[in-house]
């Protein structure tokens, strides 16, 4: 009875208040909307944090990308690096403990215009810990504020 006593002892201190539970992110929800200048690259910015003790395996997969036609704009986004326009999936490790920044960029040309696209961000074992998140970009000269 000691013996388990102990063990729960230590793992009470090792986890230090967290979950031994399967491990879940969240996704900080800084930027979804933009407006640039025609011509500009529009970066929306965001973080996906494991505040866990678990590594978690994590599918981005950009699910729409609709983009106009005339001009010719593409979309892109960043993890550790940044993918070329034709992928549109990766799977990555989110460490334990840690942020990982993601970016989401829209490039556009000299007219102007606005684009849609969105993202899933999925846990793999959890599925249920998904994101899906719709990114705008827009330009045409104007301001737009986001209500809170």
């Amino acid at each position: 009875m000691k013996k388990i006593l102990l063990v729960l002892s230590i793992l009470s201190w090792l986890t230090n208040g967290r979950s031994l539970a399967q491990a879940t992110f969240t996704y900080t929800l800084d930027d979804t909307i933009k407006n640039a200048a025609p011509g500009a690259m529009i970066s929306l910015e965001n973080s996906i944090i494991n505040s866990t003790l678990g590594i978690i395996t994590i599918d981005a997969v950009r699910t729409v990308d609709v983009m106009p036609d005339v001009p010719t704009w593409t979309t892109m986004f960043c993890l550790d690096v940044c993918y070329p326009p034709f992928v549109d999936s990766v799977r990555f490790d989110l460490p334990a403990d840690s942020i990982q920044s993601f970016v989401f960029d829209f490039t556009t040309d000299a007219t102007p215009d606005s684009g849609t696209a969105v993202m899933k961000i999925k846990n793999v074992a959890v599925p249920s810990n998904t994101v899906i998140q719709k990114f705008y970009g827009i330009t045409n000269g104007l301001a737009v504020n986001e209500s809170e």
